[in-house]
C-alpha cells in the first residue's frame, strides 16, 4: 500500500468512527427524550403515561372530571365506586344505576386517559354488558363478587348475577361473566333463574343454560365451574358511594371520597 492509499483508509476509518459516535449520541438523546415522558419522532408505537401515574393522581382527574361521570337522572338507586378490575393499576371508576319497576341495571365505566388530562369511557359489548352492583345495601354498600383468574394471560373474569322483574307474577335473574382487557370490556351470558308465581301466588322456580337447556338449580348455582372450573378462584370486594347528590360530589373532597372506595377494593385469590 503506498501513502496515498495509506492516507485514504485513514480518512475513512476516521469518518466512520466520527458516524458511529454520532449515531450513539443521538439515540442517547432519543433515550433521554422518551424516558423524561415526550415521544421520539421516530416512535411508532404510543406511549401508555397512565401506568406511570400514581392512584392517588388517577383519583384526582377522576375528581377533577366529576362532570363526565356523574349521574344525571338520580332516582332510585346510583353509586360509584373505584377498582383495578384487570389489575394492571390503571384504575376503573365504576358507575351504577338500578331504576325503574323492573329493577334494571346499567353501569358505565371509566378510566384516566393515556397522557393523564382526563377521562375515557371503557367500551363495553351490546351483548352481554356488565352489572357491577352492591349486593348488601346495609350501611355501606358492599358488593362481593366471584372472581377467576386466568394464571397464563392474567386475565380475571369476573360472575356477576343481575336480578329483574316483569310485573308482579314474573322475576328472572341472569348469570354472566364479563372481563376487561385491552382496554374494552366482554362477556357472555351463563344461566338463567325464572321465577314465576300463578294466581294462587303459587312459586315456580326453573333453571336453563345459555343454550336455553332446562338444568337443575345446583347446575345453576355452580354454572362457572363449567367454563372456569380449573382456574384460580378469587374473591373481588367493592364498596360504594352511596346516592350521593351531585351538588356534593364537586369540591375538594371528592377525590378522598374515592380514595375511600379504592383503598376498599380488594381481588385475592380463595383459599
Amino acid at each position: 500500500m503506498n501513502k496515498f492509499q495509506l492516507f485514504g483508509a485513514v480518512c475513512l476509518s476516521a469518518a466512520l468512527l466520527s458516524g458511529c459516535g454520532s449515531s450513539q449520541g443521538s439515540q442517547s438523546s432519543d433515550s433521554a427524550s422518551q424516558s423524561d415522558g415526550s415521544e421520539s419522532a421516530s416512535s411508532s408505537a404510543p406511549i401508555d403515561y397512565s401506568f406511570a401515574l400514581s392512584p392517588e393522581k388517577q383519583l384526582q382527574v377522576m375528581a377533577d372530571h366529576v362532570q363526565d361521570w356523574q349521574v344525571a337522572d338520580e332516582w332510585d338507586w346510583w353509586g360509584y365506586t373505584v377498582a383495578d378490575l384487570d389489575q394492571d393499576d390503571r384504575l376503573e371508576l365504576i358507575v351504577c344505576q338500578i331504576q325503574g319497576t323492573g329493577s334494571y341495571t346499567s353501569n358505565a365505566i371509566w378510566q384516566v386517559n393515556a397522557d393523564g388530562s382526563g377521562l375515557s369511557q371503557v367500551k363495553t359489548q351490546d351483548s352481554c354488558q356488565p352489572v357491577f352492583q352492591p349486593d348488601d345495601f346495609q350501611g355501606t354498600p358492599t358488593s362481593a363478587i366471584r372472581a377467576y383468574q386466568n394464571q397464563s394471560d392474567g386475565v380475571y373474569t369476573y360472575i356477576l348475577t343481575d336480578s329483574n322483574k316483569d310485573g308482579a307474577a314474573h322475576y328472572y335473574e341472569s348469570k354472566r361473566a364479563v372481563s376487561l382487557k385491552d382496554g374494552a370490556v366482554k362477556g357472555f351470558f351463563l344461566g338463567y333463574r325464572n321465577t314465576e308465581y300463578d294466581e294462587n301466588g303459587q312459586e315456580q322456580v326453573t333453571y336453563e343454560d345459555a343454550q336455553a337447556q332446562a338444568i337443575t338449580q345446583a347446575d345453576y348455582d355452580q354454572i362457572e365451574q363449567r367454563y372456569f372450573g380449573d382456574l384460580q378462584r378469587c374473591t373481588a370486594t367493592l364498596a360504594w358511594l352511596d346516592c350521593v347528590p351531585g351538588t356534593q360530589l364537586a369540591g375538594n373532597g371528592l377525590a378522598d371520597q374515592l380514595a375511600e372506595c379504592w383503598q376498599s377494593f380488594t381481588l385475592a385469590a380463595d383459599s
